[in-house]
């Protein structure tokens, strides 16, 4: 996960230094942070349940 968020921190850097519209920025900046967050999903859902079998399996 940290490639994806580091991946995500550098285009966001870009974008907001590159695009001079704010309006386009804005709408550019959020499609790039739905898109982080559907590439973060599966491993955040990995993680829960790695993290739930670890409990179960101390109590």
């Amino acid at each position: 996960m940290a490639d994806i968020d580091l991946a995500y921190d550098r285009e966001r850097e870009k974008l907001s230094e590159s695009m001079k519209d704010p309006n386009l920025r804005t709408r550019a900046l959020e499609k790039l942070k739905q898109h982080h967050h559907e590439r973060r999903e599966p491993y955040l859902q990995q993680l829960a349940m790695l993290q739930d079998r670890i409990q179960r399996g101390w109590h």
